[in-house]
């Protein structure tokens, strides 16, 4: 049957009959058509037990050719309730609490509010039970109609569950007449989700039972709003019993005794405020524990100054170093930033031996950061260690491959000073103030291991160009073994070497020295097949030799 067929019809003369389908045309097309005929003759007026719009009867045959009566509103263009229920089951649901006769508990409860209602002068009673409210097609009959304070308002006493689409669509109809509407329970013994769907057809979440207290009418269950342990927003239910006068009725036609949705966002916002306290908190005593933390670093690296090289104390002051977290390290530099005067140049410029440690210490330890470039009093670091006569008791050949990795800039005026610091050093080695010049002398910075790697074969480049050994301490007549630790070490790279003994006409020159027949069998495998294949060298070569790339 459609869903337009309606089951129960109430006799609109005898208000208390109530005519149920599936009994009144169950005996027979006969019956049920004498039936109809009172209806259509008006001998039986019938009005809806939902809308009380009048009903009439009408059949549709059926599969064995028997005639199914029914019960339908005359006119189907009227809103009724029960021709919006999406399937049958909802509309028999409804149909049940419509045909239910009412409780002597909902006629009580009615009747209690209406009494009270009478002994308020600020309200007006426009209707008890008796008057629809319409809308076009659609009326609505509710419990209590009454106007307070300019304001009109409906009172729907339910005492059994009701559908969320029904509560939904009564609400929106009054509503939309700027009409408010309160929902009043018996207690809240309802199911889970009847009191779920009452409790959600507003924003502020209250639900509202009677109370027989006549001083207080209602009782409102809401929901409390807390903070728990500093970490969250939850909620608590509060039941209490609360006036009529106490309710708030907003501009949105919701009514509500506890702004729960204000005091959430309350409640959120002193959350937020109290982590952001909880954060600064942690954040000042973070910042006093790396204050501390610090304080006892420069207090170690004080004492550095003033000791000799010892691998355990260092270690000790990188181990604190590097448990600090990235804040912590950038309060250290800033601290040595503001002092780098004092704990680094002051340190060069007041160096004696036992500053070696804390030198190489601050050099290598690149958490530290400082500029390795800044001019002290006008000089650069390597004029102070210049004019620092304790540097000749410093292993200045350790400093300066630290200097270079710290990426240090060469000045014009350093190169003699340079000099002066590997030569009058106790500690000198010539290999390191050579390969000092050759860092000096790249064009590409970066080649600087390129250098280290191939000393040997570049310094004896440069001493074939210069005609004399250099860079080592080969004996002037000592050739043929500088040729041999080369070609062991570096043959790869040996066929650069040959171009260039070619280039300076000193063929002839090396191969008729004492053992020189071992070159020239070397010089016949270098050009037999092509010892230039050392990609990195040839990188190398083309930075330091540039004037013998043609050949």
């Amino acid at each position: 049957m459609k869903l337009r067929a309606i089951r129960y019809a109430r006799n609109a003369n005898s208000r208390n009959v109530v005519y149920d389908s599936s009994i009144t045309f169950s005996n027979g097309d006969k019956e049920s058509f004498l039936f109809q005929n009172k209806v259509l003759t008006d001998e039986i007026s019938l009005e809806c037990i939902c809308c009380e719009r009048a009903l009439t009867v009408s059949y549709m045959p059926n599969e064995l050719g028997y005639k199914t009566f029914y019960f339908k509103h005359k006119n189907t263009d009227e809103e009724c309730d029960l021709l919006i229920c999406k399937n049958n089951l909802e509309k028999e649901e409804l149909e049940q609490i419509y045909s239910a006769p009412e409780s002597p508990r909902h006629k009580y409860i009615k009747n209690f509010l209406r009494e009270n209602f009478l002994k308020n002068p600020e309200i007006e009673i426009l209707s008890f039970d008796d008057k629809f409210i319409l809308d076009c097609y659609k009326k609505r009959k509710p419990d209590i109609f009454i106007f307070y304070k300019g304001k009109e308002i409906v009172f729907e006493v339910q005492v059994s569950n009701l559908s969320l689409k029904y509560i939904n669509a009564r609400t929106k109809f009054y509503n939309e007449k700027k009409i408010y509407v309160i929902w009043l329970l018996d207690g809240f013994s309802q199911s889970e989700n009847f009191l779920r769907n009452i409790k959600y057809i507003n924003k502020n979440q209250n639900i509202f039972s009677f109370s027989d207290n006549h001083s207080k009418l209602f009782i409102c269950k809401y929901k409390v709003p807390y903070i728990y342990e500093g970490t969250t927003v939850r909620e608590k239910y509060k039941i209490e019993e609360i006036r009529f006068e106490d309710l708030t009725f907003d501009n949105d036609f919701e009514v509500f005794y506890f702004p729960y949705l204000k005091n959430k966002i309350i409640k959120e916002n002193e959350l937020v405020a109290l982590k952001e306290k909880k954060l600064r908190i942690e954040e000042i005593n973070k910042n006093r524990e790396i204050i501390l933390k610090v304080n006892v670093i420069l207090e170690n690296l004080r004492q550095l100054t003033r000791d000799k090289e010892n691998f355990e104390k260092f270690k000790s002051v990188n181990e604190k170093i590097d448990k600090l977290d990235f804040k912590g390290i950038n309060f250290l530099n800033k601290k040595i930033e503001k002092k780098t005067k004092y704990y680094f140049f002051e340190i060069i410029k007041n160096a004696t031996e036992k500053s070696q440690g804390v030198l190489k210490f601050f050099l290598l330890n690149k958490k530290l950061k400082f500029n390795i470039n800044e001019l002290y009093e006008q000089k650069s670091l390597i004029e102070l260690m210049s004019e620092n006569k304790n540097f000749i008791d410093i292993r200045f050949n350790e400093l300066f491959h630290l200097i270079i990795d710290r990426g240090y800039e060469f000045k014009s005026n350093d190169y003699d000073k340079l000099e002066n610091l590997f030569s009058k050093n106790k500690f000198y080695d010539i290999k390191d103030y050579n390969l000092l010049k050759l860092y000096i002398q790249l064009e590409n910075k970066a080649l600087k291991e390129y250098v280290f790697d191939y000393y040997w074969v570049i310094m004896l480049i440069k001493s074939i160009i210069a005609g004399k050994i250099i860079g080592c301490n080969y004996k002037e007549n000592e050739w043929i073994q500088f040729f041999n630790l080369v070609y062991k070490n570096k043959k790869d790279c040996f066929g650069y070497v040959v171009d260039i003994i070619k280039k300076e006409n000193k063929t002839d020159y090396f191969v008729n020295l004492k053992k020189g027949e071992t070159l020239k069998e070397k010089i016949k495998e270098a050009e037999s097949y092509n010892l230039k294949n050392d990609e990195k060298f040839k990188i190398i070569f083309e930075d330091l030799f540039e004037d013998y790339l043609w050949i």
